[in-house]
């Protein structure tokens, strides 16, 4: 083999490597993405239904939608009552559990 025959296969082995290499970067993003936006939806349902046990237990009226994501990591949810800590504990903790979520609480 010439000079020139191993130079280009060994450019176009490089480029092919580089290739796979920023392939495989761009499917991890994509799937770690997919996997945040799954873990805030059922995050999401999850408090939506504890919102739904506190209105009920306290009888009030909820808000079309008392969930509300400040961060990606943060959630506020508004239920317009006063809740008893160890109640809200126990709803939240059933909920996470219900759902898959794994959590310190």
């Amino acid at each position: 083999m010439s000079r020139k025959t191993i130079r280009l296969l060994v450019i176009l082995s490089t480029l092919s490597i580089i290739g796979v290499i920023v392939t495989q970067i761009y499917w991890v993003r994509k799937a770690l993405d997919m996997g945040e936006r799954q873990f805030n939806q059922q995050v999401h349902v999850s408090l939506q239904e504890v919102a739904e046990q506190l209105a009920q237990l306290n009888a009030v009226m909820l808000h079309n939608n008392p969930v509300e994501q400040l961060s990606s990591n943060y959630f506020l949810v508004n239920t317009n009552s006063m809740v008893d800590p160890g109640i809200l504990e126990h709803y939240l903790k059933t909920s996470c559990v219900r759902h898959n979520i794994i959590t310190d609480l």
